[in-house]
């Protein structure tokens, strides 16, 4: 049976990329009901996700561990980030991508700014964005910093 509800914090990036918490079984039916079958988790993996049943649905299933504090792992998260923007530059054109991470909230929003910059937005636009789906993030000024100081070269060249 496919479940109506979707995630916490469930939002649309694009037409080819939607963002949330990590979802249970039940709004794993959602996300999936909604096209979606490659699954990107940034952060921490929760333990509640069945990678098995997901990938017996046909979900596709992609890991990258993005420190949770990102102004003390700062070399790191930036070397785990650029992974997964390339991973969603390459695919997102091909298939319907789905991020999350424990809480929808910091990493899958940091991720979601990038792209924004990376698509042409300006600084400003990315940031607003990003306070407004941000709802929970204790650490709002690190992620701040970082997402104006993130290298975009490689992207914009």
């Amino acid at each position: 049976m496919i479940s109506n509800t979707p995630p916490t914090n469930f939002r649309y990036h694009s037409s080819n990329i939607a963002v949330s918490a990590a979802p249970n079984v039940h709004e794993m039916s959602f996300v999936t009901s909604q096209g979606y079958r490659k699954f990107i988790c940034v952060g921490s993996f929760p333990a509640y996700v069945d990678r098995d049943s997901a990938r017996a649905s046909g979900i596709s299933l992609t890991h990258f561990p993005v420190p949770g504090d990102l102004g003390l792992h700062k070399g790191e998260t930036e070397d785990v980030l650029t992974s997964v923007l390339d991973f969603i530059c390459k695919h997102h054109t091909e298939s319907k991508l789905f991020l999350f991470d424990d809480t929808g909230n910091a990493q899958a929003s940091v991720v979601c700014a990038l792209l924004r910059r990376i698509e042409g937005w300006c600084k400003y636009s990315a940031l607003e964005e990003f306070l407004k789906s941000d709802l929970a993030n204790n650490s709002r000024a690190d992620c701040i910093k970082f997402i104006c100081e993130f290298g975009l070269e490689r992207w914009n060249a």
